[in-house]
């Protein structure tokens, strides 16, 4: 009455078996590849015989390279390489550019390359007892860096501190002393001046930018300013207007590389175009052999954008948006030189204002000089002494004040109200001076 008892003395169907079977043959062939990763050696590893190619790479004549130092005993161990250098190199090589920006090799560092006995450690100043690994950057200039131990966490970590390295970047200026000391005292530097977060097309001028310094960066010295933020006087004043979003560049040419002590040495050519490889390339290279057109260096300074330039910029930037064409323009409104043909010394005469006008104009601000000296006159003679002299201490209080506000303000002073006559409504572009 109870149940059918089953027969265990059968082996199980043949069946039943395939499926286990071929779970652990993924998982061996799996574990077999992970480890071949691991304990083995996916990149190149440099000869330590060959001491012209390891000099070479160490040079940054073959380009940026990553070198994980793996003594010949740990690969005889089979020590697994480093994670971090691993997901690195997946990253920064990821098959999207023709060139990548470095190649990650291995090395024995503890090997012998030169003839004085010194081993790679010793020769390029790597500490060998770094932990959990030792991994140096060579740039193109040569330069060799060793990547710090906490920066060895994880790929992601170790692929932004390698592109750090090695990817060449604008020095960022933020007062006059830097222009100077980055830029301007170079034979040939670049200038971008950003304007803040751009579109799409300004993310792709930015590339081309990128590109140009790539390809120059061992002649010309390139710098960056925020515009939204600072301007450079004496310079801004003669490009095109501060937009914000829109990126500018100038080229500064300096006649006698060196300290900056004279303005006029310094050559400043602004760039107008399309921001492309090819006309940026054609730009700097017109620059640097003498030509373009020398916009002026005129008292260089770095100061903080006023609020009036500021608010001008974002107008302009909202009228591009739009489709319009800026800010109206007015035009410049002329004073009569009399309010009517009686103050010109006769309006019966017929043949005024065809004969010598700028003798007339002139002979009647001589007169209005007399007469205003003549008033002046009387009324110091009604004055007593003690008058005077306050009146004198206030002509000497507002003489000062004067000549303080035009020194704050720079000589560019008369050009920016032009300027602002020009484009309507706009206020008065912030004097840029060197």
């Amino acid at each position: 009455m109870g149940g059918k008892i089953k027969d265990r003395s059968r082996p199980l169907p043949i069946h039943l078996l395939f499926k286990p079977a071929l779970l652990i043959c993924v998982v061996s062939v799996l574990y077999s590849l992970i480890s071949s990763v691991l304990t083995g050696n996916p990149f190149d590893r440099l000869d330590v015989e060959d001491t012209m190619h390891i000099s070479d790479v160490f040079s940054g004549s073959l380009g940026g390279h990553v070198v994980l130092c793996l003594s010949q005993d740990e690969v005889e161990r089979s020590k697994p390489l480093n994670s971090a250098f691993i997901d690195a190199a997946g990253i920064i090589d990821d098959g999207k550019s023709e060139t990548p920006l470095a190649k990650f090799v291995t090395v024995d560092c503890d090997a012998v390359t030169t003839k004085g006995g010194k081993s790679i450690h010793s020769k390029y100043g790597l500490d060998s007892s770094a932990k959990p690994a030792v991994v140096a950057v060579v740039n193109k200039g040569g330069k060799v860096l060793q990547v710090k131990g906490k920066d060895l966490r994880s790929g992601y970590v170790l692929s932004k501190v390698v592109r750090g390295m090695l990817e060449i970047r604008a020095g960022k200026v933020e007062s006059t002393k830097q222009l100077v000391t980055k830029c301007l005292s170079q034979r040939y530097c670049v200038a971008i001046l950003k304007g803040g977060g751009v579109d799409e097309a300004g993310k792709k001028g930015r590339g081309e930018f990128k590109a140009l310094m790539e390809g120059w960066s061992d002649e010309v010295a390139f710098v960056s300013v925020d515009s939204t933020v600072l301007e450079v006087q004496g310079v801004e004043v003669r490009m095109e207007d501060f937009v914000e979003g829109k990126d500018r560049a100038v080229l500064f040419v300096n006649e006698e590389e060196g300290d900056v002590k004279d303005d006029t040495r310094v050559k400043a050519v602004g760039f107008k175009g399309k921001w492309h490889k090819d006309t940026l390339g054609k730009w700097l290279q017109e620059g640097m052999e003498g030509g373009g057109k020398d916009i002026g260096v005129k008292g260089i300074k770095v100061k903080t954008r006023s609020k009036r330039s500021r608010e001008m910029g974002k107008k302009r930037a909202q009228d591009a948006a739009s489709g319009g064409g800026g800010p109206p323009k007015r035009k410049k409104k002329k004073k009569p030189l009399f309010e009517d043909s009686s103050q010109a010394g006769g309006g019966d005469n017929p043949s005024y204002g065809e004969g010598d006008k700028k003798e007339q104009r002139k002979a009647e601000r001589e007169r209005q000089r007399a007469r205003a000296k003549k008033e002046r006159e009387e009324k110091e003679a009604s004055m007593s002494e003690e008058d005077k002299e306050e009146m004198e201490r206030k002509r000497e209080v507002e003489r000062r004040r004067r000549m303080e506000e035009e020194m704050n303000k720079g000589i560019m002073e008369e050009e920016e109200e032009e300027g602002d006559e020009e484009e309507g409504d706009e206020e008065d572009e912030d004097v840029i001076e060197l």
